[in-house]
């Protein structure tokens, strides 16, 4: 039986460390896709985030 929960802590824990590094992997590219599209509503080439998706 404590082998088990042993086993079951150890899943747990190994799968949050990888979720940790694909977070960690995925921030960067966020934050240069949310500027970019800053830039590009700032320049008119893009509509606001307003209607669904649907730019105007």
């Amino acid at each position: 039986m404590s082998l088990l929960i042993v086993l079951a802590l150890g899943w747990l824990g190994l799968r949050s460390l990888l979720m940790l590094a694909q977070v960690e992997r995925h921030a960067p590219e966020a934050h240069l896709a949310r500027t970019f599209e800053e830039e590009l509503r700032q320049r008119g080439l893009r509509g606001d985030r307003t209607g669904m998706g649907v730019d105007p």
